[in-house]
């Protein structure tokens, strides 16, 4: 079991993509991170409302499914 954006990378990757199907809802929902420079608490703060945001808004589903 993994995250269906890195199952599809690795789908993506074989000699036979067509080979393989993605069947059944995604068992776990796993939350990305960035880096970013560190020293810069304004940028941080900036960064972590932003994307708290988004995550808890509907704009999440369709950034995702892109």
């Amino acid at each position: 079991m993994m995250d269906d954006v890195l199952l599809a990378g690795t789908r993506s990757l074989t000699a036979n993509p067509s080979d393989y199907v993605l069947v059944g809802t995604p068992q776990s929902s796993e939350a990305y991170g960035f880096m970013l420079r560190k020293d810069d608490p304004e940028f941080k703060k900036l960064v972590d409302a932003t994307m708290s945001k988004i995550m808890k808004g509907p704009e999440i589903k369709t950034m995702y499914a892109k």
